[in-house]
């Protein structure tokens, strides 16, 4: 009897596993709410291999593509990474990002061409697009044309761009900052020379300008007018010339650049002998074309503001011009300005002075700590001046007296990846950084 049992028992479970249907809803409901779609998503891109080429397209600039067997998104695109760099006959170089352009993709499901067409403002980057190099990134693949390498890491300081500034206790008397024109370039800029005596400070600075000092490229210059007569009242200063004085200043830019010498050597006049404002009177003449053409019925303004010190350089010689700095409420972004302008002198509407600042080394941000201001740049700022002394002594000198002519600034700090700069290569970095006392200085001052 009990084997008879055993029997139907077991036929009893044949029938139930291979006859009776099994109920899989309920582990595919499971498996559902483990593998969510979102996390589907995720995987997705994960696993997705996206190409990177470069095409030949006679049309474009240049034109790549991105290719996959998965259909590329949107979302995909975001993780492309362009720039492009140019660089012009005189070997300055700028970067310019994909909205710099103007280009145009074709897009098909698994696969995107873009076609980089043209430089959108010729104003601005025309010059540039005769030699561009592309460094186009996504992921891991990457397209770096050889020009790109080449132009990157061939980057040369002017020859001869240091600084030239002194302290007090290295000239022989107190300087001040007279301007003159050099005759071969027509170019203004202030030499720090020796009052000579006077009745005044106004004659002394008008006598001065008459006398030639001892500085580079300075063996001819055009001398302001002999002033019969100076007068001053609450800061205005009043200049009696006679018209004999004038006969060799018909030509309008000759008269230009002396009236704008006079004007800036009254810049850094201070206190009870702060000139604002520079008049003339021409006695006994009705000639439109005494000085030039020039309107004598005026008030000539006198800057006092800041100032952005730019190097030009000349037979390995460097001499800082400084041009009007309009401030900014913001300082970082005129810090940013500042940088910009070193890195492509051009901005400033002069195509004269050397390049201070290699494109690479980015100011990050910026901000002022009492009366110091403290600058963070890339690290590109230590391995594009550490074999180069003299440049970074320029780069120093030129910030500094930039930044120390703002009236809320003394000096500044220097920072590279948030640690304060103290040494760059050979080149000691004081902390904080001031300006020098005086720059283009009269070599008969400078005590050997």
């Amino acid at each position: 009897m009990k084997k008879i049992f055993t029997l139907i028992l077991f036929i009893f479970l044949i029938i139930t596993t291979t006859i009776i249907p099994v109920n899989t809803n309920a582990f595919s409901e499971n498996a559902n709410g483990i593998f969510n779609q979102t996390n589907a998503e995720a995987v997705s891109k994960l696993s997705k291999t996206i190409e990177l080429n470069q095409l030949n397209n006679s049309n474009d600039l240049y034109t790549f593509e991105l290719v996959s067997k998965q259909n590329i998104t949107d979302n995909d695109l975001h993780d492309l990474s362009f720039k492009a760099i140019g660089v012009n006959e005189n070997g300055e170089k700028r970067t310019l990002s994909l909205g710099d352009f103007n280009y145009k993709i074709d897009k098909s499901p698994q696969r995107v061409v873009y076609h980089i067409i043209a430089i959108k403002d010729t104003n601005i980057y025309g010059e540039y697009q005769e030699n561009l190099a592309y460094d186009v990134n996504y992921g891991p693949e990457s397209l770096t044309t050889a020009i790109t390498e080449e132009k990157e890491n061939s980057f040369t300081f002017a020859k001869g761009l240091k600084g030239n500034g002194k302290m007090a206790k290295q000239v022989s008397t107190i300087l001040s900052p007279i301007y003159y024109t050099n005759n071969e370039e027509n170019l203004s800029f202030p030499v720090y020379t020796a009052l000579l005596p006077a009745k005044n400070y106004y004659r002394s600075v008008l006598d001065t300008m008459a006398h030639t000092p001892n500085y580079l490229n300075l063996d001819e210059y055009i001398r302001f007018p002999h002033v019969a007569n100076v007068w001053q009242n609450t800061g205005n200063l009043t200049l009696e010339i006679s018209p004999n004085e004038l006969k060799d200043f018909n030509q309008p830019q000759k008269a230009k650049m002396v009236l704008n010498n006079l004007v800036r050597s009254f810049e850094d006049s201070q206190r009870e002998l702060t000139v604002n404002n520079i008049f003339l009177a021409i006695n006994n003449s009705n000639d439109p074309m005494i000085f030039g053409g020039i309107d004598t019925t005026r008030e000539y303004p006198v800057y006092h503001g800041a100032k952005l010190f730019l190097p030009y350089v000349k037979n390995e010689e460097t001499t800082w011009i400084p041009q009007q700095l309009q401030d900014n409420a913001d300082f970082e972004k005129l810090a940013k300005k500042i940088i910009e302008t070193y890195k492509n002198p051009k901005l400033s509407g002069e195509d004269i002075f050397a390049q201070l600042i290699p494109d690479d080394v980015v100011l990050e941000s910026a901000n002022i700590e009492g009366r110091t201001a403290r600058l963070y740049f890339n690290d590109s700022l230590i391995k594009r001046y550490q074999d180069n002394k003299l440049a970074t002594n320029a780069f120093c000198e030129g910030l500094a007296l930039t930044l120390s002519s703002l009236s809320y600034i003394d000096n500044y700090e220097l920072y590279c990846d948030s640690e304060l700069v103290t040494q760059i290569g050979e080149a000691i970095v004081y902390s904080p950084v001031g300006p020098p006392t005086y720059y283009n200085v009269d070599e008969d001052y400078i005590l050997k």
